[in-house]
């Protein structure tokens, strides 16, 4: 098994807390992929408080849709999906370590071809 990103142990420690309430639900698939946001699922009669807990901890949650119900014991109701953007691991940065030792076109020449041309220049 791979270790998990600091985006994926993000995205579950926020799922943890979050599945610790009521009429919340994480609809994402965890480990959290690299390209997805993580999804919320909050039933609408739970959905400005928990909102705002979402608000309250730094993130901002962006709507997605109200389509999917949910079967809850009182029967069918409205639970819009949110959906929260992590912060994304940054690529290292290559370091462009390499220098241009001798840019002369002598150094890259070989000393037959050297001779060579001299010789046909008539300089030897």
């Amino acid at each position: 098994m791979m270790a998990l990103s600091n985006r994926q142990q993000l995205a579950k420690r926020l799922a943890d807390e979050l599945g610790k309430y009521e009429g919340v639900w994480i609809v994402s698939p965890l480990p959290l992929d690299n390209t997805a946001k993580l999804r919320v699922q909050i039933l609408d009669t739970e959905c400005n408080a928990m909102l705002q807990i979402i608000r309250d901890w730094g993130w901002d949650p962006v709507f997605v849709s109200l389509s999917p119900q949910r079967v809850t014991y009182a029967g069918f109701q409205m639970a819009p999906v949110y959906e929260v953007d992590l912060p994304r691991d940054r690529a290292p940065v290559p370091v462009d370590d390499r220098t241009i030792k001798n840019t002369r076109l002598a150094s890259t020449a070989k000393d037959s071809e050297l001779e060579a041309m001299r010789k046909t220049l008539g300089l030897k």
